[in-house]
């Protein structure tokens, strides 16, 4: 859908204005506490505000979306679960289909309404990192960028997760098996690697098959090796590695044999206005303990026992993903009776809007005292 001229410029300065502006408010502010990392006595301290930025970026995301390309989230399935998880906060995991590169500030959005948006941990490009401003943002958040090179991946994955795991503040890691968006090109690599792999079951139509040992290694790497409550000096404790929760997702104004990545291009979401009006998201949460290869029974079964076991799980998960997206296309719904939904439209909450907005407001006022002060030196 084209746009006109003025419109586009308005856009492109509201998501200047929000974004960015916002994006160095909270940046500026990760600096200014660093040194409390350098102390093991304000370590925690640290983190809470580390966690209260995130909290604060994620709300510029979601006033980003709100503005420029509003969207309503209908949840169905296990949605429901996290109004008892929340009472027992842990680390958790949560996967999903990949189509578009904005999945994950919608999956962010569902975050936000459980109150786990300060605690969310995902995997990038490394070199993402390096972009001024935001990438320095989300390494103090803690991000985990690869490679995309397993060898020298894995260990990077690993020491990311083991110090999420001792840490005393909850993760939830959010995690694309796919690996990538689906796309025609994507899907014909997919299906090269399913007919290789010799899998007796047809390719999937809407989803990619899965790839096993990135997901597998982290699920281990959180589990921790006879997994305790990881306890903070000052007494705060959080639960061990407990849930998994499997979204899948399907946009609204996609049909079958259309490509969500071209549907929905994110320049596009932004400055167009043209994203998804509903993101449905089926979810289905699981008990880590109740996954093959992580049971109680298989404990003490080698670690190429329980990948396999866990292989033929996730595999399985995927091939349901594809029935899912298969019935939605054709009822609308996801599940014969779906049971109760949630419709709600993404938007940040009003305490953390005004938070972000203090935190531009009072580094502005200081910036612009700096400024008269060293004029007048001058």
């Amino acid at each position: 859908m084209a746009v006109s001229t003025p419109e586009f410029l308005l856009r492109l300065i509201v998501f200047v204005l929000v974004f960015d502006l916002s994006s160095v408010a909270v940046n500026l502010a990760q600096f200014v506490v660093l040194p409390l990392a350098l102390v093991p006595a304000t370590k925690l301290i640290y983190r809470l505000c580390i966690r209260e930025s995130q909290r604060l970026w994620v709300t510029c995301m979601l006033s980003v979306l709100a503005l420029l390309s509003p969207v309503e989230l209908v949840l169905t399935g296990d949605w429901e679960a996290w109004r008892t998880d929340s009472l027992h906060p842990g680390d958790s995991v949560v996967i999903a289909n990949h189509q578009i590169y904005t999945d994950w500030m919608y999956l962010w959005a569902w975050a936000h309404l459980r109150n786990a948006h300060g605690d969310v941990k995902i995997v990038l490009k490394r070199s993402l990192r390096n972009i001024p401003v935001v990438g320095w943002g989300m390494q103090f958040f803690e991000f985990i960028f690869l490679k995309r090179k397993w060898a020298e991946d894995r260990d990077e994955l690993v020491s990311s997760l083991e110090r999420a795991r001792r840490d005393p503040l909850p993760t939830e890691l959010i995690f694309f098996p796919e690996g990538t968006v689906i796309t025609s090109d994507t899907s014909e690599k997919s299906r090269s690697y399913h007919a290789k792999a010799g899998y007796p079951w047809e390719h999937p139509r809407f989803v990619l098959v899965p790839r096993i040992t990135g997901l597998w290694t982290s699920l281990n790497a959180l589990r921790g090796q006879g997994t305790r409550t990881a306890t903070s000096t000052a007494g705060r404790s959080k639960a061990p590695l407990r849930h998994l929760y499997d979204c899948t997702i399907v946009y609204d104004g996609i049909k079958p044999g259309d490509c969500p990545y071209d549907k929905y291009p994110i320049l596009d979401v932004f400055l167009k206005g043209t994203g998804p009006a509903r993101v449905f998201i089926h979810v289905s949460r699981f008990e880590v303990a109740s996954i093959p290869g992580f049971t109680e029974a298989e404990s003490r079964d080698s670690l190429e026992d329980g990948e396999s076991r866990f292989s033929e799980w996730l595999l399985g998960r995927f091939q349901d993903k594809d029935k899912l997206i298969e019935h939605f296309h054709a009822t609308g719904q996801f599940v014969e009776n779906p049971g109760r939904s949630l419709r709600i439209p993404v938007a940040p909450s009003l305490s953390d809007a005004l938070k972000l907005v203090a935190l531009i407001v009072t580094e502005a006022a200081l910036a612009w005292l700096a400024f008269r002060a060293a004029r007048s030196a001058w």
